[in-house]
C-alpha cells in the first residue's frame, strides 16, 4: 500500500481535477447553449444526456472498481474524460449537436466512474484517519471549481474560443490524472482470490448483501439527503450562471456569480471538518441545508433584492458539506460501503435525470429564479430527516476474525453463494 501521505496527495489533486473539468464546462455554458442555437428546455435535455451516461457510469462503476482496481480505473476515466472533452469543444464550436451529444454522454460516463473511484478511495481513507478528511477532500473538488470559475471569466474577457479553453483544460487533466493515479494504492480488487483468508473473504458483501442495501431504511434516507444536496448544487452549477443573464447581467457578470458560489463551496469544505467533529453528522446536516435554503431564497427574490452574489454564497456554503456527509454516513461499515456509496450516487444521478428536464421546463414556464424552488422543497425535507447520518456502530462481521483454514474458507464460500441465489 502507497504511504497514506501519498493517498491523501494523490486523491487531493484527482478531486481538485474533477472540479476544475466541470467548472470550466459551466463557465461556458451560456456560450454553448448560444452556438448550438438551444432554447433552455433543449439545454436542459443536453443536461439530462450527460446525466444519463453519469447513471451507465454509475451502475457499472462499482464492478469495474472492484475488477480494474482503482489506479487502472483513474488513468482509463482521466484519460477517456480529456479525449472526449477536446472533441466536444470542436464540435460545439461547429454546431454539431448530434457529436456534442455523444461526446456529453461519454464525458457523463467516464466522470462519473471515475468520481465514483475517487469517493470509494476517500471513504477508506476517511475511515482508517482520526479526523474527517472527505470534506477537505471535497474541498479539494470546490477549489477546483473556483479555479474553473476563475479562468472560465478570464478567459471569456480575453475572447478565448472555446474550442481551444476546452483543449487546454483537456490536455491539463489527463497529465494530473495519470500523476493522481501513481499516488493510489495497488489493489488485486475486491473479489475473491485463492490467497484470501476466511476473515478477508467475510469483508467482501456477498451480491445478495449489496442488493439488500436498497431495501435498508437508513441507506435510503441518505440517499434522498445526498440526493437533495447534489439537486441544489448542481441546479447552481448548470442554472445559476444562465439565469444571472437572462436576468440582465453579462456572461462574464453571471460566470462571477457562480464564482461566489464556489469560493463559499471551498471554505465551508475546507473547514467543515472540524465543524463536523465539534458537532457531529446530524448538527452540522440540518445547519447546512438551512444555510442553503436561505441562499436560495435570497437568489429566488433576486429582482427585489438585488443581491444575487450574497444569495449564490450562501447556497454554495450551504451545499459544501452535503455530499461528504453522506458519504461519511454510509461509509461507517467498511464491508456495504460501495454498494452503499454505489446506491447514494445511483439515486444523486437520477435525481439529475429528472432535474435537467424538470428546471429546464419549469424555468421555461416560471422563469429559472421561479425553478430553483423544486431543490429548496427539498432541501427542506433533508433537513428534518437529518437525524439519520447519526454515526453506525461497527458491525460483528466487520470486526470478525475467524479462522483461516482451508475448510473455513470453502464453508464461507459456499455459504456465500446459498445467500446469493436466496
Amino acid at each position: 500500500m502507497a504511504p497514506a501521505r501519498s493517498w491523501l496527495l494523490a486523491l487531493m489533486l484527482l478531486f481538485l481535477l474533477h472540479g476544475l473539468f466541470f467548472s470550466n464546462w459551466v463557465s461556458r455554458s451560456p456560450e454553448v447553449q448560444d452556438l448550438l442555437r438551444f432554447s433552455t428546455f433543449q439545454m436542459g435535455i443536453l443536461a439530462t444526456i450527460m446525466t444519463v451516461g453519469a447513471i451507465t457510469g454509475t451502475y457499472f462503476g462499482v464492478a469495474l472498481v472492484s475488477r480494474l482496481g482503482a489506479r487502472n480505473i483513474v488513468r482509463t476515466t482521466y484519460l477517456g474524460l480529456s479525449a472526449a472533452y477536446v472533441i466536444l469543444g470542436f464540435s460545439v464550436s461547429a454546431g454539431d449537436v448530434l457529436i456534442t451529444s455523444v461526446m456529453v454522454f461519454v464525458i457523463g460516463f467516464t466522470s462519473s466512474v471515475g468520481g465514483l473511484s475517487n469517493n470509494l478511495e476517500g471513504s477508506r481513507l476517511d475511515y482508517l484517519s482520526r479526523r474527517s478528511i472527505l470534506p477537505s477532500l471535497h474541498g479539494m473538488f470546490s477549489l477546483g471549481l473556483l479555479l474553473g470559475a476563475g479562468l472560465g471569466a478570464l478567459f471569456l474577457s480575453w475572447q478565448v474560443p472555446l474550442a481551444v479553453q476546452f483543449t487546454g483544460m483537456a490536455i491539463f487533466v489527463a497529465l494530473g490524472g495519470l500523476v493522481g493515479a501513481n499516488g493510489i494504492p495497488r489493489s488485486k480488487g475486491r473479489g475473491i482470490r485463492e490467497d484470501m483468508s476466511t476473515s478477508e473473504i467475510r469483508q467482501l458483501p456477498s451480491r445478495a448483501e449489496a442488493r439488500n442495501v436498497w431495501r435498508e431504511p437508513r441507506t435510503v434516507w441518505i440517499a434522498f439527503i445526498g440526493l437533495s444536496f447534489v439537486l441544489a448544487e448542481s441546479a447552481a452549477a448548470t442554472w445559476l450562471p444562465i439565469a444571472l443573464v437572462d436576468s440582465g447581467m453579462s456572461q462574464a457578470d453571471g460566470a462571477l456569480g457562480f464564482m461566489f458560489f464556489a469560493i463559499a463551496m471551498t471554505v465551508g469544505r475546507f473547514g467543515g471538518g472540524f465543524v463536523m467533529d465539534v458537532i457531529g453528522r446530524v448538527k452540522t446536516t440540518a445547519l447546512i441545508a438551512t444555510i442553503a435554503c436561505a441562499g436560495i431564497i435570497i437568489v429566488m427574490a433576486n429582482e427585489m433584492l438585488q443581491a444575487p452574489y450574497i444569495g449564490a454564497f450562501l447556497w454554495g456554503l450551504g451545499c459544501s458539506l452535503g455530499f461528504p456527509i453522506v458519504v461519511s454516513a454510509l461509509s461507517d461499515d467498511q464491508r456495504l460501503a460501495p454498494p452503499r456509496v454505489n446506491a447514494l450516487v445511483m439515486t444523486a444521478q437520477v435525481s439529475n435525470l429528472a432535474a435537467g428536464p424538470a428546471l429546464g421546463g419549469l424555468g421555461q414556464v416560471f422563469g429559472l429564479f421561479g425553478a430553483f424552488a423544486l431543490p429548496l422543497a427539498f432541501l427542506g425535507v433533508a433537513a428534518g430527516a437529518s437525524r439519520v447520518t447519526a454515526p453506525l456502530r461497527k458491525s460483528g462481521k466487520e470486526l470478525d476474525a475467524a479462522p483461516t483454514g482451508v475448510i473455513d474458507v470453502v464453508q464461507v464460500i459456499a455459504q456465500r453463494e446459498v445467500d446469493d441465489i436466496q
